[in-house]
């Protein structure tokens, strides 16, 4: 380190100059940032290909062709996020759905129908509410008039028993109702099913078709079974291509579904 030694006057002073030591700090090379070497350039043949630029109303696939117009892009981008999670909310919902389906009928397949009136009896005062209607479905062919007798004989006897389990004759009783109802229902529909193809025949091959749907009306002949056997034949019209056929009865639907019972 050198000193160097310059007057200074002191601001007022009468007397010598006062002396002040300057230091100064020995030489320094200018800074320097560390080497980096070039980045390597690449050929031609490894140049990432180029980006096309697309319209943002672009749809190929037709997913917005329902959706109302927007100039935005953020718009079409949340648009199609929505969508999106709609989509997969909608798939795992299904899912559910059919492993509910598959678990319910699972467990029913597991149920096994006994053949003892008695037994029967007991199996149906322990079925779910849930799975009633489908249990006597089922049970159908089981639920004879000797089943409705020992029915009967079991409600009798809980009557006039000395220690009246009020319960258990209100179960008897209430299941005998809900049997005498469903088996009725079932018949009816089962009839209904089974003359849907002569109803339907005799109004396709009659020459004044409105005065026969009137006939049919009035006879309690239009119900449902007979507008599914139309959607039947309808489906098979369409996969065999005959879109006359289809627009006829479609027409025949329209027609009946005026005197729907």
């Amino acid at each position: 380190m050198h000193a160097v030694v310059s007057p200074v006057a002191s601001r007022g002073a009468v007397g010598p100059a006062r002396f002040r030591i300057a230091q100064h700090a020995p030489h320094q090379p200018p800074y320097q940032p560390p080497y980096q070497p070039p980045a390597p350039r690449l050929c031609p043949q490894q140049q990432r290909p180029s980006v096309v630029a697309r319209s943002a109303s672009w749809d190929p696939e037709d997913l917005y062709k329902n959706a109302p117009e927007m100039t935005g892009l953020i718009d079409r981008k949340l648009m199609g996020n929505r969508a999106q999670d709609d989509q997969k909310q909608k798939t795992v919902m299904q899912k559910f759905m059919d492993a509910a389906k598959a678990e319910t009928q699972a467990k029913r397949d597991a149920r096994v129908v006994p053949e003892d009136n008695y037994e029967l009896i007991a199996f149906l005062l322990d079925t779910e509410a849930t799975d009633m209607q489908y249990e006597v479905a089922r049970c159908r062919p089981l639920l004879t008039d000797e089943f409705f007798e020992v029915l009967n004989k079991q409600i009798g006897m809980e009557q006039l028993s000395l220690e009246k389990d009020e319960d258990k004759l209100a179960e008897l009783e209430l299941l005998r109702e809900y049997l005498n109802e469903a088996v009725e229902t079932i018949d009816n529909a089962t009839k209904a099913v089974a003359s849907a193809p002569e109803r339907l025949k005799k109004l396709m091959e009659s020459p004044d078709k409105k005065s026969t749907l009137r006939d049919m009306a009035a006879n309690g002949e239009i119900d449902q079974a007979f507008f599914d056997l139309l959607d039947q034949n309808i489906d098979g019209a369409e996969e065999a291509g005959r879109e006359d056929v289809v627009e006829f009865m479609q027409k025949v639907k329209v027609a009946a579904a005026k005197f729907m019972v």
